[in-house]
């Protein structure tokens, strides 16, 4: 069970714009609500879905939470160093996987 908090119809730039508010939704509801409101009558969610509409053209604006995240601080040099320590590690890796297959010429023991 969800609920809808506001929902709001307006034109903007040659768009119809559906804001729904809400603090979380079904998979797929705010593609029945919106269909509905474009055609439907009767009860959207009991119909079984057939006011579906498309995805294209649907945009998720905004998330906001009731809580504050922490920012990390990660400066360049620690993140060179990071993405560094992670090629050198995929390189060793690849050698070794290389190695195993018999690919360089070496055998495996």
């Amino acid at each position: 069970m969800r609920r809808i908090n506001s929902i709001e119809v307006k034109i903007q730039n040659d768009f119809l714009v559906f804001d729904i508010k809400g603090e979380s939704f079904l998979w797929n509801m705010v593609r029945r609500v919106v269909g509905y409101l474009l055609y439907g009558k009767g009860d959207p969610f009991v119909e079984g879905g057939k006011y579906n509409v498309p995805p294209a053209g649907l945009i998720l604006m905004d998330v906001s939470y009731n809580f504050s995240f922490t920012r990390l601080e990660i400066y360049k040099k620690k993140l060179d160093i990071i993405y560094q320590e992670i090629g050198t590690r995929n390189f060793l890796y690849e050698s070794l996987r290389r190695i195993s297959e018999g690919r360089w010429g070496i055998e495996p023991q």
